[in-house]
């Protein structure tokens, strides 16, 4: 604080500021004492030059009207030594940006972090997850032209750190200044393709200022982080010898191919294996699945391969395509009229299975 006084008996002087517009002069000529809280007084300054004293503010300073405003009064008082001891001029405040108050900024207060889901949060991808804080700032400003100072924001990062209001690295979500006594944000979509696994969710509550908040779980991500489900594979678009008919050929194998489109939304390449089923439609699936015994006349499957290879190509982000080959016998079941199975057909099934042991499967539709 800088005042500058003249003394009309040219006496030197001292700048008091106190917190209330009270104060009383020293009988001794000495220094002034305020009524209330002292928050500085300058030493003895000759008459007519400038006075300073300095107050370095502490976060419990009392707020008299709102939490972080600080109204001071400054005076000057004489050193007169005399029959009545010194005399104080009456209180000035100042005046425009330097005038009284001044304000005292505290840290928010970040009481606790909860997700939806709950922890321990776990979703698939294609969905997301919302963060909501319980946290409150003491600093509410009730002055109408103060008023955007108020409030608090919640941030939510995918590493550690901040600087400025933001996340250093990249952010799930951020909330403005919400005065409620709660603030939430969503990661939005989490978008395909996911991989399956651990995510990492820093909590920072922060206020108009970027103040950080008190407490254990500013910056923490313990109760805050999620994970990305491991989901399971789906086969679309499956044909059998691209939907024609199979024609035989007498003491030799005819090739056959099976297509697919295989889908997993952690990532076509997360895909541990694709594998291929020809059958005679009443043996079924379940006649011919992985546990069934490979025949020549009725059922083509893994581990008779080479016959039902399956090869990759386009794996692009969650799609990849697949192409098996089956050997057929020449003695394989007929299935055209007059003969013996004419009322059935051959069908396909292919099955997917991924890094994480979850499988999907789809037969042909003609």
């Amino acid at each position: 604080f800088n005042a500058t006084a003249t003394d009309p008996n040219g006496e030197n002087y001292y700048l008091i500021v106190c917190s209330t517009n009270s104060v009383s002069g020293s009988a001794s000529g000495g220094a002034p004492t305020c009524g209330g809280k002292g928050y500085c007084v300058s030493s003895s300054t000759t008459s007519g030059s400038q006075a300073s004293c300095t107050y370095t503010t502490e976060g419990t300073d009392p707020a008299q009207y709102d939490p972080w405003e600080n109204p001071w009064y400054a005076f000057v008082c004489d050193t007169y030594s005399g029959s009545g001891g010194s005399k104080c001029s009456s209180s000035s405040q100042g005046s425009g940006g330097s005038g009284s108050p001044f304000y005292v900024n505290h840290p928010p207060a970040f009481d606790s972090i909860s997700t939806s889901p709950v922890q321990p949060a776990n979703i698939n991808p294609g969905q997301s997850i919302t963060w909501t804080a319980t946290a409150s700032d003491s600093d509410i400003d009730n002055e109408p032209t103060h008023s955007e100072v108020n409030g608090v924001k919640l941030l939510v990062c995918k590493s550690a750190g901040i600087s400025n209001g933001a996340c250093t690295g990249d952010e799930w979500c951020h909330t403005d200044l919400v005065t409620t006594a709660t603030a939430s944000c969503s990661s939005g979509t989490i978008g395909a393709p996911a991989a399956a696994g651990a995510r990492d969710a820093y909590v920072y509550i922060l206020d108009y200022f970027n103040t950080e908040a008190t407490g254990t779980i500013h910056g923490t991500k313990t109760s805050s982080s999620f994970s990305i489900n491991n989901v399971a594979p789906t086969v679309t678009y499956v044909t059998l010898n691209s939907g024609n008919d199979i024609t035989l050929t007498e003491s030799s194998t005819k090739e056959v191919t099976i297509t697919a489109q295989v889908s997993d939304n952690n990532g076509c390449n997360t895909l541990l294996n694709v594998r291929a089923y020809v059958y005679r439609s009443g043996i079924g699936y379940s006649g011919c699945d992985a546990t069934a015994t490979p025949n020549g006349n009725y059922c083509y499957k893994v581990p008779a391969e080479p016959e039902l290879s399956c090869s990759t190509s386009n794996c692009s982000g969650t799609t990849a395509d697949y192409t098996c080959t089956d050997n057929m016998q020449y003695y394989a079941d007929p299935t055209d009229t007059g003969s013996k199975f004419a009322s059935e057909n051959w069908l396909a099934t292919v099955k997917a299975t991924d890094g994480g042991s979850l499988t999907g499967s789809a037969q042909t539709t003609t």
